[in-house]
């Protein structure tokens, strides 16, 4: 009896492993029919389409539908997705049924620049630069000014200039707060390089440092507006000066 037990598990262990086997054969061996492209993305209006990434593939030569799934070649198909900039992430392409499904994570972009020279692009949450596309239809803060950063595949906010480090971090605090996502429409940097925030409402600017501690900056300043200025007419005031320690300076227009 004691040898009839182990014997018993044995053989089930190995029958489990057969059908495991032959599973996985005809799995194999299953014939591709449709191909499902699963795109997520937070933003309205998409960038880049199913459709899009179908013909990219197909352009490429690549070979899945009619063919069987050990002859279709994932790393083909990964890489020449991954070449789309606004593409962040590709997870694991499976199969189902007889149908190939590739689930595929767009880029969250933040803000939207015009430099100096040479044609406008975006930045994402990742500090990645992301080229123009007119199918982006998203109310993302505009970045203007004294921007001589212009648009190279690959580039990150690691390699640009501080005020457009600055810009990136102001646009990432405006894109996680509901309050700054309605204040702001525009970060232009000026001459002296510092960022002036045109804010939705009123004719004032807010006034910040390249450099600065922006998180800190902008908490304290929604504090304000939440104490005072909101209650108050934002045309009285011309600047609000966020360049020094620990205050804000009101500066009012001539004459009021």
């Amino acid at each position: 009896m004691k040898i009839i037990k182990p014997l018993f598990l044995l053989l089930l262990s190995i029958a489990i492993i057969v059908i495991v086997v032959i599973a996985v054969v005809k799995t194999q061996h299953r014939i591709c029919e449709e191909i499902d492209i699963s795109i997520d993305y937070s933003g309205t209006s998409l960038p880049v389409s199913e459709s899009e990434l179908q013909e990219l593939l197909e352009n490429e030569g690549i070979k899945i539908i009619g063919e069987e799934l050990k002859s279709i070649d994932e790393k083909a198909i990964f890489n020449t997705l991954k070449r789309n900039p606004f593409i962040k992430e590709i997870k694991p392409i499976r199969l189902s049924g007889n149908t190939l499904h590739i689930d595929i994570v767009l880029r969250k972009l933040i803000v939207h620049v015009f430099p100096l020279t040479g044609s406008q692009y975006f930045i994402d949450e990742d500090g990645v630069f992301v080229p123009f596309n007119k199918n982006v239809k998203e109310r993302l803060p505009i970045a203007n000014g004294n921007i001589s950063e212009t648009y190279q595949a690959k580039m990150t906010i690691k390699e640009a200039s501080q005020p457009l480090k600055t810009v990136f971090e102001i646009a990432k605090t405006v894109e996680k707060n509901q309050f700054y996502h309605a204040y702001f429409k525009q970060l232009f940097v000026n001459q002296q390089n510092e960022i002036e925030i045109v804010p939705s409402v009123g004719k004032h600017i807010i006034l910040m440092s390249s450099g600065a501690d922006v998180e800190e900056k902008l908490f304290q300043l929604e504090k304000t507006c939440q104490q005072g200025l909101a209650y108050m007419n934002p045309d009285q005031y011309r600047v609000l000066d966020l360049r020094y320690k620990n205050r804000i300076i009101a500066k009012k227009v001539a004459g009021q």
